[in-house]
């Protein structure tokens, strides 16, 4: 992911309400984690022949 994107997540939260000063470190490494695993599954699904 690229530093715009992962701006993009942390601006939804703000946007939404999240006070991203109080989110525990351990959840900020989850949302990383599924942010790239998404990426990575996205950027494979488009290189399927369908």
């Amino acid at each position: 992911m690229s530093e715009d994107q992962i701006m993009a997540i942390v601006q939804a939260y703000i946007d939404s309400g999240v006070d991203i000063e109080k989110v525990d470190n351990a959840v900020w490494e989850k949302v990383g984690a599924y942010a790239a695993a998404t990426s990575i599954y996205w950027n494979k699904r488009k290189q399927l022949p369908f």
